[in-house]
């Protein structure tokens, strides 16, 4: 079913921009930026819109309208969000954000280059709404996570046939009862899916795309109920009430630890992930995804003052890696991620990664029997030693026969150790 809604402009001319542009809700400004030295203009390019004033003033109403509709939110906003048109600012500048705090209220300023993608503006005016309703009743500035902004403006654009920014010309607004999530099952079909940690981590490790659907699976999930749209809204509103945004999640979501939560999120994507028909990546394909899974990847920070950096460890490292933190909470986890992994992969690659996750398994069940945290090197702990030692040959074991698996089709063995 498509409802197709025509915003037919004829009363405003294209060429006006003096002056400051109201919206109909009053919550928006537009208005364009004077620089003291014109410079000269770049012609449009591909891809990119060119906006004007009373079009970006529409478009951002239209936005709005959707975020409320999506969140089930009524036009309640208390503090005003002005939006500068940077009419010199070049194409590849990106998106601002200023958020300032008064006596009254917060007040907050979107500079926005005049030639802009569609994605890029949606996602920035998504980001400073959610702000927006976050720092309601708050003094304290918030950080909207990026997964958040990235899911929800995806989800509002998938429900959206043509586009939201609007121009000169008359223009259909397309919203459709169609599946809006299956681009996103298309793509985690036919790539690693990501795991939640994948989702959130600082350093962003994943492709852009496979990071897009991610969220915007995670997004629907968490609003997919009544009850669960309630827990969201009320996260958003503890941001800036919370350290961080994990405790905001776990109090929201009553997860009791990000373990869980990663749990949650394996079955999740298994259950969408196999909804239609199961499709299995060839087994060249399988064997490079197997090999990525074996893979745990930490954010670490070498030095004080120094930016994280993601290091990637074998299973055998997991088990062996001395000083590391949480070591079964991160056995328990590549566990789940395991068994997320295999559901599309070829049966006998499948096979194989079952043997990994099943001899994780039952070292974790050994060394809780020894008195040992897993993987733990305990001096004169004899039993704890040999427990760690059958578990490291039943890995190596595997490892070859993977590799063996991997030659007899002419594909290269990759290191697994060190790679960044």
């Amino acid at each position: 079913m498509r409802l197709l809604v025509f915003i037919l402009l004829f009363c405003i001319p294209s060429g006006l921009t003096a002056g400051t542009t109201y919206t109909q809700s009053g919550q928006f400004t537009v208005s364009i930026a004077s620089a003291p030295v014109a410079t000269r203009k770049s012609g449009e390019q591909p891809g990119l819109l060119r906006l004007e004033p009373e079009f970006l003033a529409i478009s951002a109403e239209r936005i709005k309208a959707a975020f409320l509709r999506e969140l089930q939110l009524q036009d309640r906003w208390n503090d005003s969000i002005k939006l500068l048109l940077l009419e010199n600012a070049g194409a590849a500048q990106g998106i601002t954000i200023v958020s300032t705090h008064y006596r009254d209220g917060w007040s907050y300023q979107v500079g926005i280059p005049a030639q802009v993608e569609e994605t890029r503006l949606v996602e920035a005016l998504v980001q400073v709404l959610l702000l927006e309703f976050a720092n309601r009743q708050s003094a304290r500035a918030t950080e909207v996570p990026r997964w958040l902004v990235t899911g929800l403006t995806e989800k509002l654009l998938s429900g959206i046939g043509a586009g939201f920014v609007v121009g000169p010309k008359a223009l259909a607004w397309e919203m459709t009862s169609k599946d809006s999530l299956s681009n996103a099952r298309q793509c985690l079909m036919t790539n690693s899916p990501p795991t939640f940690t994948d989702l959130t981590l600082t350093a962003q490790n994943l492709p852009e795309t496979v990071y897009r659907c991610g969220s915007h699976l995670l997004v629907s999930e968490l609003s997919s109920s009544n009850d669960q749209l309630a827990r969201l809204k009320n996260f958003i509103q503890l941001l800036p009430r919370t350290w961080n945004w994990q405790t905001a999640f776990l109090q929201s979501f009553g997860f009791r630890r990000m373990l869980d939560v990663e749990k949650w999120w394996a079955l999740s994507l298994v259950e969408f992930t196999t909804r239609d028909q199961r499709q299995a990546w060839p087994i060249h394909v399988s064997l490079s995804r197997l090999q990525e899974a074996l893979l745990t990847p930490l954010e670490i920070q070498a030095k004080t003052n120094a930016l994280p950096e993601i290091k990637y460890l074998s299973l055998q490292e997991l088990l062996t890696e001395e000083k590391l933190p949480a070591r079964q909470d991160l056995i328990e986890f590549k566990i789940s991620q395991l068994q997320l992994w295999s559901v599309n992969l070829a049966p006998e690659v499948a096979d194989l990664m079952v043997d990994y996750k099943q001899v994780l398994e039952k070292h974790l069940v050994a060394a809780s029997r020894a008195g040992v945290s897993p993987g733990l090197r305990t001096i004169g702990n004899r039993e704890a030693e040999l427990v760690l030692k059958q578990t490291l040959r039943h890995l190596d074991a595997l490892d070859k026969k993977r590799k063996e698996a991997s030659k007899n089709l002419g594909l290269p063995e990759q290191p697994l150790l060190g790679r960044r």
